[in-house]
């Protein structure tokens, strides 16, 4: 990672050799957040780049800088700096790799196990989609797996970000669903219904609050779900 460094006014340094005791390296993730008073500020800053790139394919400023030969007057003037700019732009490669997998919230599926397993196996599908804003973190177990099932699906939902629970024809009747979903209430967990069969003939779990929507199922519908816009 490029290391930057600050004291009073902001300073950057190039040096990995701290010279002072005064002035301390820092990731360039926290320079920029110094900097902003933005925590996010370089992720937003990787996320705008390749659609600065799409605007300078289209109006041909790539050209004009093939043209203008930047790597070999580099090369040429100083091999160190070209070595440099190299580096820094893997860095910024591997971190936003690193930051759009951190993004991404945590879902546990929340299902019928008997009677709507090709639905959970259709939403990890779509948690592999590029654009997708989440990851299974886990999903619901077999009762008779365990005979203290319950104290594992605490533990699992606790470090969920939001809990996805998939509306079947009989989630009404599935005692695993309605347990999760207890859990999910009492663990103060963020939490959506989504309609998992296309007649629209679902049911919410036994204990789910009258408040509580049965959302469509669409990706578009998913992804602002899982960005909490309800």
């Amino acid at each position: 990672m490029l290391s930057y460094a600050y004291y009073d006014n902001v300073v950057i340094t190039l040096q990995r050799k701290i010279i002072s005791e005064k002035i301390r390296r820092i990731p360039i993730d926290k320079f920029y957040e110094i900097v902003t008073g933005k925590k996010d500020s370089f992720a937003r800053i990787c996320e705008q780049i390749p659609f600065t790139i799409d605007k300078l394919l289209r109006e041909d400023a790539i050209q004009k800088v093939a043209e203008d030969s930047v790597l070999e007057e580099l090369k040429q003037k100083n091999p160190d700096l070209l070595k440099l700019f190299i580096y820094w732009r893997l860095n910024l490669i591997m971190y936003f790799k690193k930051e759009n997998k951190q993004m991404k919230k945590k879902a546990y599926i929340c299902f019928d196990y008997d009677n709507d397993h090709e639905l959970k196996e259709c939403l990890v599908g779509q948690s592999k989609n590029p654009d997708s804003p989440f990851s299974i973190s886990d999903v619901s177990i077999k009762q008779e797996i365990e005979s203290n099932w319950k104290y594992y699906a605490r533990q699992r939902i606790k470090q969920a970000d939001v809990v996805i629970v998939i509306c079947g024809h009989h989630t009404d009747t599935a005692r695993g669903v309605a347990a999760e979903l207890s859990i999910t209430q009492e663990e103060r967990k963020d939490y959506f219904l989504l309609c998992g069969r296309s007649d629209g003939a679902v049911k919410k779990p036994n204990n789910a609050l009258s408040s509580d929507k049965i959302y469509n199922w669409t990706w578009n519908n998913l992804k602002l779900l899982i960005e909490g816009r309800r």
